[in-house]
């Protein structure tokens, strides 16, 4: 086909998507684009300079930002596992090209991603979400009665002015945001599965993942008397969030799946802690009103993915903490402590066994090559052992069936 035959084939193909995205259904938008990503896979950027560029100002303009973000994970899909059909010389030309792409569009999807949080946080602060003190702050409480690990001094001194908590129960967020919300977070998701995680990653951009991951850990109301009450929409919009927290746990894993540490690792990984911490402490509250552990309630999905995301986070980053003489070990252990005993399910007990077993070969190792920095640590652990899991084990026996048998 002669170049200018081309050239208004991809105009018109373009032209035609954006005034009728919005009037036809999703399936055949995507097959359109998808039209056109084929093309650019073909062409650009030698005979189709512009098709990175439309893309982004699609994703940047408020009206067109769903169609923009369709066509970046498309084009990423297929510019990063291109088909047989290309040379290798093609297949190494579009990866290396479509590398230069990624800070832009990494940049594109943390804008949509915080924009939402803005626009939400405003919401909030307008209207502050119903009964905000449903589910007791443990994170300002004693963890355990009788343990030495109440204190706060050790967090307060970790953390100076960021021991509140930021991940509150949030209301869910309106249809046009929560579909933002999801394709930014779906694009990030592919990206992160082939970028070389520690040249791009930021603290920002993880600081905002965690608050989407957030969305998922409050309990939401499926019961048959709620759905007899007339509230479908009430659990549509709170299953909405659970959506939202189970794609952000994805991006979360997969950067640590990567053993990231970025340029500014520092930040970073006290970045990590807090909000490992925080998010901990939202699973772990108790209901007033039921008396039940928030855990009980929390999605499976959500609650497996936050599992593989502590499995992770403490064979890959818990160790470069120590260095730290302010890294409050024993508050984290004590808030894993209670998770692994509010597990709901005997899957759940049995990963999170692992996942202490990972934190004691790794303390053993420790102890056996002399370091005496952990011989508290292990005496504290003890004290769990013997003031805490019998109250534990209880309200697992109560709240269980078949019960976990030891």
């Amino acid at each position: 086909m002669p170049g200018p035959d081309k050239a208004e084939l991809r105009t018109t193909l373009h032209r035609l998507m954006v005034s009728h995205h919005k009037n036809v259904p999703n399936y055949i938008c995507n097959k359109l684009g998808k039209l056109i990503v084929d093309i650019g896979r073909l062409d650009w950027p030698h005979f189709y300079p512009d098709f990175f560029l439309n893309i982004h100002q699609l994703a940047q303009a408020s009206d067109t930002a769903p169609l923009g973000l369709m066509l970046i994970q498309t084009a990423f899909e297929e510019f990063t596992s291109p088909r047989e059909d290309l040379a290798v010389t093609r297949k190494e030309e579009l990866h290396r090209l479509v590398l230069e792409q990624v800070p832009l569009v990494l940049n594109i999807l943390a804008g949509q991603l915080d924009s939402v949080l803005e626009k939400h946080s405003h919401l909030v602060t307008a209207t502050p979400p119903p009964s905000p003190t449903h589910y007791q702050n443990n994170g300002q409480q004693a963890l355990f009665s009788t343990s030495p690990l109440h204190s706060s001094n050790l967090i307060s001194g970790m953390f100076k002015s960021t021991t509140k908590n930021p991940f509150q129960c949030l209301p869910p967020l309106d249809d046009e945001s929560h579909q933002l919300s999801v394709l930014s977070l779906k694009c990030l998701a592919q990206l992160l599965g082939w970028i070389p995680l520690s040249s791009y990653i930021t603290s920002s951009l993880l600081t905002t993942v965690f608050h989407f991951a957030s969305f998922g850990c409050h309990p939401e109301p499926v019961s048959i008397d709620v759905m007899n009450l007339g509230m479908q929409s009430s659990v549509q919009s709170l299953r909405k969030n659970t959506d939202l927290g189970i794609q952000a746990m994805s991006c979360v894993n997969e950067i640590m799946s990567k053993h990231c540490i970025p340029a500014d690792h520092e930040g970073f990984l006290l970045q990590v802690f807090q909000d490992t911490f925080h998010l901990l402490q939202n699973l772990t509250k108790e209901s007033v009103s039921t008396g039940k552990n928030t855990l009980a309630d929390i999605d499976d999905v959500y609650v497996e993915k936050f599992t593989d995301f502590l499995t992770l986070f403490v064979t890959y980053h818990l160790k470069r903490f120590e260095s730290n003489p302010q890294f409050p070990i024993l508050e984290f252990l004590a808030l894993l402590f209670k998770y692994t005993f509010q597990q709901p399910s005997h899957d759940g007990f049995y990963s999170c066994l692992d996942l202490w077993n990972i934190f004691l070969d790794y303390l053993i190792y420790k102890l056996g090559n002399g370091d005496t920095n952990y011989d508290q640590t292990l005496n504290n652990l003890e004290e769990l052992d013997d003031e805490a899991l019998d109250d534990d084990v209880s309200s697992i026996h109560n709240a269980t069936e078949p019960q976990v048998q030891f």
